[in-house]
């Protein structure tokens, strides 16, 4: 006879197997779970990082959505506000026309709970249900976007049928994305509205000064205009350009507390006089100093009477120690200065101007933004000065 083997250790080993199994079966889905969590998390940062104001809203929109396509997942991310005109899309499928897209999307919007925050598909008979139409069927995620409170559109991801259904949680993140579209959407539209009353309040104080000096009106509004073009022509970055837009806009505005007597006096003014007018620029300063919008744009209006040779004002400051801002607005204030009417003078012509100009590259002005401006003139003959230039 055969020996009586147990059975009792064998049983517990197959056990300890089966035990192991299912450990490692749920360390599985535990490494999972967190990925897909880190995953969720890394798209709320980046969404996060982006609901400071932006320079381009729509760049902001197409990166957040972008990140939402890859996180929950999809092949096409589509937000459509059709009241405030933003259809923006990102895909890694070119099969969808936006002919197609914009149908799917009002499709989605016509079969929208009234109640419901979020609108899923996930089989082939909710697709067919809500009355989509396309040779192949394909899931999709939907929430709702509010904008102060209303229904302004869609935040939609569509994918394959043969991907994964989307769940519960990917419906609660896709609505704390659209929620959050909705912040940077309305914070984008208060600071519109916060640079047009900006930009109506610059208007009305240069009109002020203007009007004080019908010689010099709309001096302003032309140094702005070439250096913004000059600014464009050397390759500076949005903020740069925008800071010398206002710069250059507003570079005289301290001239608001200087008599129109002495400001259109037609005679050779005296000591005091020069040295009045030159506290234009301080005075500026000092009037626009605490409007925090214009914090980067001050140090042209401050120093844009300073001298390359360190013999202008307020500081005499030298070469690149002039800030950058005030070392464009010099060379288009120079410009327009000679190209226009002065009470003690007639308006010269642009190749008067230019002369001067390049006497004076080096000395009162930068010789290199000298150059650009050059070359600005050569390719924009009729933008800088229209019919004075020859």
């Amino acid at each position: 006879m055969s020996p009586n083997i147990s059975q009792e250790p064998l049983d517990k080993t197959i056990k300890l197997i089966e035990e192991n199994a299912t450990l490692q079966q749920e360390i599985n889905n535990l490494a999972a779970e967190l990925s897909n969590r880190y995953e969720e998390l890394n798209l709320i940062y980046t969404v996060c990082d982006n609901l400071k104001i932006s320079n381009d809203l729509i760049s902001a929109i197409k990166e957040i959505i972008k990140e939402a396509n890859n996180i929950l997942p999809g092949h096409t991310a589509v937000l459509s506000l059709p009241a405030i005109g933003i259809f923006e899309y990102v895909t890694t499928d070119a099969r969808f026309s936006i002919d197609e897209l914009t149908t799917f999307v009002e499709c989605v919007t016509k079969r929208y709970g009234s109640g419901e925050n979020y609108f899923v598909v996930n089989t082939l008979n909710e697709f067919i249900e809500n009355g989509f139409k396309y040779k192949n069927w394909f899931k999709l995620i939907a929430a709702r976007v509010k904008i102060k409170d209303e229904h302004k559109g869609m935040l939609t991801i569509f994918n394959d049928s043969g991907e994964r259904n989307y769940t519960t949680g990917d419906l609660k993140l896709l609505s704390v994305i659209a929620h959050q579209l909705s912040v940077i959407i309305t914070t984008d539209e208060l600071y519109q509205n916060l640079k047009d009353f900006l930009l109506n309040f610059v208007k009305s104080m240069v009109a002020i000064i203007e009007a004080k000096d019908k010689y010099t009106r709309g001096h302003s509004e032309r140094v702005n205009r070439i250096s913004v073009m000059i600014a464009k022509a050397m390759g500076l970055p949005p903020k740069d350009i925008e800071n010398i837009n206002w710069a250059s806009i507003l570079h005289d505005i301290g001239k608001i507390g200087i008599s129109e007597n002495i400001l259109t006096k037609p005679a050779r003014l005296t000591e005091e006089e020069c040295n009045l007018v030159k506290t234009h620029p301080m005075k500026g300063h000092e009037i626009l100093k605490h409007i925090i919008q214009l914090k980067d744009a001050l140090q042209g209006i401050m120093y844009h009477q300073e001298s390359y040779d360190g013999s202008g004002y307020p500081e005499g400051l030298k070469g690149k120690e002039i800030p950058l801002y005030a070392r464009v607005i010099a060379v288009a204030d120079t410009y327009d200065a000679i190209t226009s009417s002065r009470a003690y003078r007639p308006q010269n012509s642009h190749i008067n101007a230019m002369k001067e100009i390049e006497r004076v590259s080096g000395f009162q002005l930068d010789p290199e933004i000298v150059e650009i401006f050059k070359k600005v003139c050569e390719d924009h003959p009729d933008f800088i000065r229209g019919e004075r230039i020859r």
